[in-house]
């Protein structure tokens, strides 16, 4: 997938795109999931793309067979939502941790992605933003 289908998307539901702020991520199957409006996710590992603007993070769901974009699964994490932002450095990955009113999203955050070079690059941007070393 390239940057700019994320970018389309976005304008399409009405989003800011900014530079540098799409990330892949596995989602770990929880109940603040469901209640975020993620309910595809309550009882399995999803991927998703983490695309992170001024309005929050937008969550893109990706389809498990072709890769695509689910257009129809896109939800918006506000700011005013979110109440801490944790990312934990592991050997292979980061495990990203969002705290929100509804509960704990937590993601898998690989270092690199095959078919999304753009992904490494974008992480060092992310891990930035809330400030933690690589």
């Amino acid at each position: 997938m390239k940057e700019s289908d994320v970018e389309g998307i976005l304008h399409r539901h009405g989003y800011v795109f900014q530079e540098h702020a799409t990330i892949y991520a596995t989602i770990k199957p929880g109940v603040a999931a469901y209640q975020v409006g993620l309910k595809q996710t309550m009882f399995s590992n999803k991927e998703h793309l983490l695309h992170v603007n001024e309005k929050g993070i937008i969550i893109l769901v990706l389809d498990e067979m072709s890769g695509t974009i689910l257009e129809d699964s896109i939800v918006l994490l506000p700011l005013e939502d979110i109440q801490q932002v944790e990312i934990i450095p592991k050997s292979f990955a980061f495990r990203l941790v969002i705290r929100t009113k509804q509960g704990d999203l937590e993601y898998n955050i690989r270092k690199t992605t095959l078919g999304a070079p753009w992904h490494k690059h974008n992480l060092i941007y992310f891990l930035h933003a809330f400030e933690v070393s690589s």
